[in-house]
């Protein structure tokens, strides 16, 4: 991120309100608001989560990406990980 870019951390739009243009109005009221900025969405996101939503508002997807990953510590775990 620069000094001028804008961090989007969530749209969040009520569920009766999706598929009727409402996060595209969210996103072009912030636009005119803040004409300068670059806006990014941070790599947190899962990668199934709003895909289409973003490439019709013009986002790129960036060459990092986020893993999503489980460690499960049960006593089915055949030992610790990090146990020597």
């Amino acid at each position: 991120m620069t000094d001028t870019s804008a961090r989007i951390n969530a749209i969040v739009v009520p569920r009766t309100k999706r598929r009727k243009d409402w996060g595209r109005r969210i996103l072009h009221a912030l636009y005119r608001l803040y004409p300068d900025r670059e806006w990014v969405i941070p790599a947190v996101m899962p990668d199934d989560v709003a895909v289409d939503f973003f490439k019709a508002n013009n986002f790129q997807r960036q060459k990092i990406r986020q893993y999503e990953m489980v460690l499960r510590l049960d006593e089915t775990s055949s030992r610790y990980p990090y146990e020597a």
